[in-house]
């Protein structure tokens, strides 16, 4: 008996709005989990959360000091990247794009291209008539429930600046995915100037499991920079090959700092040791949490453990592969 074929693939295109209120709704967001959880669970190929709080505007203009708020944010956007998407990985679907913003308020979102087929938003959030998103269709989700009171954070000291100048970061960046666009945008909120960004050279993955599935260089430079455009478009970015661990941290004394994910610590350190040896000033490193499908901080003690929990390009080239081998076994209609 021929097996029954797949349901088609999920075609609406979402936007919802989320608000964070205050620092302290920031730092422990548990009132936006009711949604995120129920969003995930809609059958969508797109979905775009867009989190509203006058928290994300430029330092400049009253906004968050990054550096001083940095776990907290990278924290915030694990949680809420895992949510959005449980339902389908834990199901081993790879279908839905799901990228989140950080903004101020909603003149931010008008920049924010594409058809879109619905926007959820909760009561007490109002889109302007004449707006973009005014014109697609809304549909209201339950107030989230705020908790009736949380500590007031202390005030961090105000000598820290409140971003890098120029901030560094690498990886394959091969089919973009969640943990890559935390690291991206946990990257873009601490710069203000540019951001370099180096991706892994082809013939340093020659080796990697399914490597003919892997994304060309352009390919991938094209969905980083797509990416970095939308969230942080006043931030410059350069996309350079690497070729080894350093790339232009090895010589570029106008880098300040460097982001890598607790699986690549000793990359980091690493580069330290190069930059000591060139009497280069040292490096602010940032360390951002790993993902799995289910959980926003994987424990990092066991390396084999969380190679294999983690979400990576290497399961979604293998969910590529079984996909494309099924469409060969099923018989021509």
């Amino acid at each position: 008996m021929a097996p029954a074929p797949e349901p088609p693939a999920p075609t609406q295109r979402a936007i919802l709005l989320l608000l964070l209120p205050t620092l302290a709704h920031l730092q422990s967001p548990t009132h936006l989990l009711p949604a995120l959880a129920d969003i995930s669970r809609h059958p969508l190929s797109h979905l775009l959360i867009i989190l509203l709080s006058p928290l994300f505007a430029p330092p400049s203009q009253g906004g968050l000091n990054v550096r001083q708020h940095w776990e907290a944010l990278q924290r915030l956007l694990g949680t809420v990247y895992v949510e959005a998407t449980r339902e389908g990985l834990m199901r081993g679907e790879w279908e839905r794009e799901v990228v989140v913003l950080l903004e101020p308020d909603l003149e931010g979102v008008e920049r924010v291209g594409g058809e879109w087929d619905i926007v959820y938003t909760c009561e007490g959030l109002e889109i302007p008539p004449r707006s973009q998103l005014g014109k697609i269709p809304r549909q209201l989700i339950p107030a989230p429930v705020l908790p009736p009171s949380l500590p007031s954070p202390t005030p961090p000291a105000a000598s820290t600046p409140a971003q890098h100048s120029i901030t560094a970061l690498g990886g394959t960046f091969d089919h973009l995915h969640s943990g890559h666009r935390i690291l991206l945008s946990s990257a873009l909120l601490l710069t203000s100037q540019k951001l370099i960004v180096g991706l892994t050279a082809a013939p340093l993955l020659q080796n990697k499991k399914h490597a003919e599935l892997v994304q060309s260089f352009s390919v991938r430079t094209e969905a980083v920079e797509g990416f970095c455009s939308m969230f942080r478009p006043g931030v410059r970015v350069q996309a350079v090959e690497l070729s080894d661990v350093a790339g232009p941290t090895a010589w570029d004394k106008s880098i300040e700092a460097l982001v890598v994910s607790r699986e690549t610590v000793s990359g980091a350190e690493a580069i330290a040791k190069i930059r000591a040896s060139a009497s280069l000033p040292p490096l602010e490193v940032y360390v951002i949490d790993v993902i799995s499908a289910d959980d926003p901080s994987l424990p990092h003690e066991d390396p084999e453990k969380l190679k294999n929990a983690k979400i990576s390009s290497t399961a979604i080239r293998g969910w590529l592969a079984e996909k494309r081998a099924r469409a060969l076994r099923e018989p021509a209609a």
